[in-house]
């Protein structure tokens, strides 16, 4: 899946999401951090109020924390904390540019092998087999479901979705 190639060639908000990545300067100044726009824009599922999510490996949360104050600490409502999620430290930074909620995301795990690059993978595949579901998925986003979830009611994916949309994508030999 390339993402990048989506989001040049995509609809005038994927490469307006794309421009403005680039003006942030992410690739370039956490390159190191193999940053990946990931989530619902890519996939052309989002809604209006959908933000941009960009996943990220890191080492050492705390030198990329600073690099982000430095970088973005001056955007409307940065803030940035670290926290736990599934027993992994994670870093997690939000602000606002260009009208778009930003949402930096980083832990250390190849950006391959975390669960935002895993879900919007095998939701890319889902939709390739399906594309009638993208009017679906979108309409139950409306009503409240997490994306995983909207994925998992039309598969019949019963209990955790974020676990069942893995649980599917091993079973389909996706992954």
């Amino acid at each position: 899946m390339n993402v990048m190639e989506i989001l040049r060639t995509g609809s005038e908000k994927q490469q307006h999401v794309l421009k403005l990545y680039h003006k942030l300067k992410i690739a370039s100044e956490c390159k190191e951090n193999h940053p990946v726009i990931c989530g619902t824009i890519p996939l052309g599922i989002d809604l209006e109020d959908s933000d941009v999510d960009v996943i990220m490996q890191a080492e050492n949360l705390s030198l990329l924390s600073e690099k982000w104050e430095r970088l973005y600490g001056g955007f409307p409502g940065f803030k940035v904390i670290e926290k736990y999620i599934r027993r992994r430290k994670v870093l997690k930074a939000n602000f606002t540019y260009g009208g778009l909620e930003w949402e930096l995301f980083a832990q250390n795990q190849p950006v391959t092998e975390q669960h935002a690059w895993l879900h919007m993978y095998l939701e890319c595949r889902i939709l390739q087999e399906d594309p009638s579901l993208k009017t679906i998925i979108r309409q139950q986003k409306k009503e409240g479901f997490s994306t995983e979830a909207a994925f998992c009611t039309q598969l019949g994916i019963k209990g955790d979705p974020y676990e069942g949309l893995l649980t599917y994508g091993r079973m389909r030999r996706w992954m």
